[in-house]
């Protein structure tokens, strides 16, 4: 993913609280994409789970480009809140996708409207 990151990349997390924790451990040194659907990280909120943006669709403007870092079982989007991905379903499209064992990363970028 390192690799083919810009400037000004996000990244937006789905299933659970796995596929958020390993991107902060892989990406802890250097630059790394904001993680543009939390509002606190799971220390702030004293609990295991980060807590999301409460409109997504808000949260997502202006971004380029995302990085849809997935580990839910179903699929990349599988469990996703609903509006979150109706905000990408709506805005991005995708331009490339990694499958490991257990994460998907998806190169999401905005439809030209």
């Amino acid at each position: 993913m390192t690799a083919g990151q810009h400037p000004g990349d996000g990244i937006v997390c789905n299933g659970d609280f796995g596929a958020r924790r390993a991107m902060a451990y892989e990406l802890r040194e250097g630059a790394r994409p904001k993680d543009v659907l939390m509002k606190l990280t799971p220390q702030q909120a004293g609990r295991y789970t980060a807590v999301e943006c409460d409109v997504p669709a808000a949260c997502l403007a202006g971004r380029r480009r995302l990085w849809l870092v997935s580990a839910a079982a179903g699929g990349t989007r599988s469990g996703m809140r609903a509006s979150t991905a109706a905000a990408l379903a709506g805005r991005f499209t995708v331009v490339h996708t990694n499958r490991l064992h257990n994460l998907t990363f998806q190169l999401l970028e905005r439809r030209n409207r």
